[in-house]
């Protein structure tokens, strides 16, 4: 959890930033069996994760990917589905702890009822319940192999790969158009076999398609998650 939350803050470099994420999950090799392992964004006795993150909802968003599509068991704090905030500094049991904004009697805001929700908790609720629903059926997911590759200029790729269904999670640092050159993750695009056709990729989060050639843009910072495919669906 406090790697998550650092390596996402931290200044992309030589051993800081990206780089602690992966080696994390390359620790992998240490562990009998590492998906029976719980993977959190925080609990009652942290700070909240979208506070930490410093209220940065491109950071927030690769945070709770990363909980919840990697080869772990998840587990979300309540309230951080619709980006709950506390202070950051010390221990503060009390604000933590708040009240979930459910509806509770004298309550002018239910996130139950979604009425009077803030643009960023809507945002943070979409994105979580979207990818919560995509993740019910997914087997690559839930029971798929985990390859990874190592951080390069801001950008960590991930696949999720089951035998009808792989997934490829791109976290993305950079503020600036990046171009995600596709060689180095031939293998697990096309599984090594030459493709006849275009591999056509869908992002489960936005539905937008793209064609995976030599290249793919990145033009916003955050996660981007692809559902690969031969041909278009």
């Amino acid at each position: 959890m406090k790697k998550i939350i650092s390596s996402l803050n931290e200044k992309e470099d030589w051993g800081t930033g990206l780089i602690n994420l992966y080696e994390m999950l390359a620790n992998d090799v240490v562990y009998a069996n590492p998906t029976k392992l719980v993977l959190f964004e925080g609990n009652h006795d942290t700070n909240r994760l979208y506070s930490l993150l410093n209220e940065d909802m491109a950071l927030y968003k690769m945070a709770m990917a990363y909980v919840l599509t990697s080869n772990r068991i998840p587990q979300i704090f309540y309230g951080t589905e619709v980006a709950m905030t506390s202070p950051t500094k010390d221990r503060n049991d009390g604000a933590v702890r708040a009240d979930f904004p459910g509806g509770w009697n004298g309550d002018n805001r239910s996130v139950l009822e979604n009425t009077n929700l803030t643009a960023t908790q809507v945002d943070a609720l979409n994105f979580t319940r979207t990818l919560l629903n995509y993740r019910k059926q997914s087997e690559a997911i839930t029971a798929g192999k985990l390859t990874h590759y190592a951080p390069q200029e801001g950008v960590y790729v991930q696949f999720r790969q089951a035998e009808d269904e792989t997934l490829m999670i791109i976290y993305n640092k950079n503020e600036q158009v990046v171009e995600l050159e596709l060689a180095r993750f031939q293998s697990s695009i096309t599984g090594n076999e030459p493709s006849a056709e275009p591999i056509i990729a869908k992002d489960i989060l936005t539905s937008q398609s793209y064609s995976l050639e030599q290249s793919l843009k990145l033009t916003q910072k955050g996660v981007t998650i692809l559902l690969l495919s031969s041909r278009q669906h």
